[in-house]
């Protein structure tokens, strides 16, 4: 209730000041009204539970076992071999980077991900993509692509993510990557638009096409469907990978960190938008960032207790626009089941009957200070 009348209060104090040189805000009423009008044509639109608080539950231990060994082993049903590869590819790129689905597909309203945000070293010295090379390359940085909480690339763009190539680490993207790259060669000239996350099928063409977020809510699901049972499966979505990122990070305890990772270095691997978290990563070299990634990839989510949940997830999201956006998109995916994993993007839902406030005739505007 304090941050709505604190709302409340600037709107009344921003009113009052721009009065006096002629600007003129709606009443307070008026602006609440249309609002809540809004409110009821999203829930209209997305379903009634696109506002409630609750988030996807963490993937743990056994399930990232019983993913991988689905996926090396080829037994998800009607795919081919370079599909598993490349969802291999894709899980791994998550649980290490904590992607949101919308920075991974071309419907996702932000840039997706290509290998132009990939830079290969050996040691401190960064290589030319080229297949040689790649495959000699020691160590991995990633440069963050623009996400909704940061859709400018403003924040996080020129702050890079680190990881090291440790052959048979668990989930390492360094290692998926590195796969992926030397699987499908490109050139220089079309990193920026290769994407990392496609459809093989559609390899062919140079690039291919980035998938849509209902293909890969597709794939994720087909997934799951094989590995628990539905009540579990409900639970997570693909923002899942980015609770479990911070849930894995307050679960890695070592002599430097008796209680896991601290809640500010889970808003570093969160990309959130703190000074805090900003001014932590200015404190993280290379080494160091990568030494989290490998630290967090040998814990278990499911070691954290409920509370502990809870926390890092407030961590890894911003507590209210993150946590919406994570419901609309799993009703997104919800609504997306019947779209039989089709790569062309779904068009938006009828936008329910608009809802008119009633109107007031602007008073006449009045010479402020500044008018001549």
């Amino acid at each position: 209730m304090g941050s709505e009348m604190c709302i409340r209060d600037r709107y009344k104090h921003a009113r009052t000041v721009l009065a006096a040189w002629g600007c003129k805000l709606p009443d307070i009423a008026l602006v609440r009204d249309a609002l809540k009008g809004l409110m009821r044509n999203h829930v209209a639109a997305y379903g009634d539970e696109v506002l409630a608080p609750e988030r996807k539950r963490p993937f743990f231990r056994k399930h990232e076992l019983a993913m991988l060994a689905m996926l090396d082993s080829r037994s998800v049903s009607a795919w081919s071999p370079a599909l598993h590869d490349c969802m291999r590819c894709a899980v791994c790129f998550a649980r290490c980077t904590g992607a949101r689905k919308a920075e991974l597909t071309a419907d996702g309203g932000c840039h997706y991900y290509s290998r132009a945000h990939l830079t290969w070293y050996h040691g401190a010295t960064p290589l030319a993509p080229t297949p040689a090379n790649i495959r000699r390359a020691t160590r991995l940085r990633i440069r963050p692509a623009a996400s909704k909480a940061d859709p400018f690339n403003i924040h996080w763009g020129s702050l890079e993510m680190w990881f090291d190539v440790v052959p048979g680490e668990h989930m390492s993207v360094a290692v998926a990557l590195q796969s992926m790259e030397l699987a499908y060669p490109c050139s220089p000239e079309a990193r920026e638009a290769y994407p990392l996350v496609f459809d093989p099928a559609r390899a062919g063409a140079t690039p291919p096409p980035a998938v849509s977020r209902a293909w890969l809510d597709h794939k994720l699901r087909a997934i799951l469907a094989s590995i628990m049972d539905p009540a579990d499966a409900e639970e997570r979505s693909w923002h899942s990978w980015r609770v479990t990122l911070a849930c894995s990070l307050r679960a890695a305890r070592d002599s430097k960190h008796p209680d896991g990772r601290s809640l500010d270095l889970v808003k570093v691997f969160g990309r959130w938008r703190s000074d805090a978290a900003v001014e932590l990563y200015g404190r993280l070299d290379a080494d160091a960032y990568a030494g989290h990634v490998s630290a967090s990839l040998a814990a278990d989510a499911a070691s954290i207790n409920a509370s502990g949940t809870a926390a890092a997830m407030q961590s890894v999201d911003p507590p209210l626009f993150e946590s919406m956006a994570a419901e609309q998109e799993d009703a997104e995916a919800s609504a997306s089941t019947d779209d039989e994993g089709n790569d062309e993007p779904r068009s938006d839902p009828p936008a329910a009957p608009r809802e008119v406030a009633p109107q007031k005739h602007a008073p006449r505007r009045t010479k402020g200070p500044l008018s001549k």
